[in-house]
């Protein structure tokens, strides 16, 4: 086993993990909030979420069903640090990232602090979320997983 394998599968076991839970569906997006927990299943670390609203698991158009997946500390060149969501059947290329928008999301998950209509155009959005997403960053070690529900 390579080293990275043994890295990912080090990290995983020790129970490090983010929970989802999506509360509200709306017309364009999908509101909800997530928990960093530790090995123990305490809560470490708490976040508000953004994401599309689900449309049949359709790349850059829909959220990603309800599940378990892989999550893996990376950087983009157009984002920057980001965790890449690995294992959604069908689909590839999602993300947990910054922005605050809902025409920011292609498929993927935005976190923030709070909902605020940031831009008064009557539309749901995320505060604070590029220091959201380096504080969430800090909670999770390179691999773990993602419980979505």
């Amino acid at each position: 086993m390579n080293k990275s394998k043994i890295l990912q599968k080090q990290v995983i076991e020790k129970g490090v993990k983010i929970l989802i839970f999506r509360h509200t569906e709306q017309e364009k997006q999908t509101l909800g909030y997530g928990f960093v927990v530790d090995k123990n299943s305490n809560p470490v670390f708490f976040f508000s979420t953004l994401e599309l609203p689900y449309s049949g698991n359709r790349a850059s158009i829909s959220s990603i069903p309800i599940g378990i997946y892989k999550g893996i500390k990376s950087n983009s060149p157009s984002l920057g640090n980001v965790i890449k969501i690995n294992g959604v059947l069908d689909r590839t290329h999602i993300l947990i990232h910054q922005g605050n928008y809902n025409n920011q999301i292609r498929g993927c998950i935005l976190v923030g602090t709070s909902f605020v209509d940031i831009n008064k155009d009557g539309v749901i959005d995320l505060f604070n979320s590029k220091i959201t997403l380096n504080n969430l960053l800090k909670h999770l070690p390179i691999a773990f997983n993602i419980e979505i529900n």
